[in-house]
């Protein structure tokens, strides 16, 4: 069993009320600044503004270079066909070659329209 004198009951006590005392005090001042500082509070919306602003940004440029790059497919893939009509000896009743004149012409109309909607824009 274990024997505590009432000297050291009363000691531990002491500590222990003083080490509660000053933790409480330490918590609590830090949650009144955090709460009452205003500037702070203004700063950290203006840094999540910023934030936002900075991913709206980004997406906005990620669009712009995606719809970039798929005008260039569309250029690389239609140059590509037309080539292969023109170079490859391919009868003319080939369905490969058929399927290529379609799509080279769809693309071809489809890049007009967007290349006449972005010059209007």
């Amino acid at each position: 069993m274990l024997s505590i004198s009432i000297a050291e009951l009363a000691t531990m006590m002491v500590i222990l009320a003083l080490l509660g005392g000053i933790i409480g005090y330490v918590v609590g001042t830090d949650r009144a600044k955090r709460a009452g500082n205003p500037d702070d509070l203004d700063a950290m919306r203006r840094e999540l503004d910023d934030y936002r602003q900075g991913v709206s940004a980004h997406f906005q440029e990620t669009a712009e270079l995606m719809q970039q790059m798929t005008g260039n497919y569309r250029t690389l893939y239609t140059h590509m066909a037309r080539g292969a009509d023109a170079l490859c000896d391919m009868p003319d009743g080939d369905p490969r070659l058929a399927a290529l004149q379609r799509e080279s012409r769809a693309l071809a109309g489809v890049t007009a329209v967007e290349t006449g909607a972005s010059r209007s824009a």
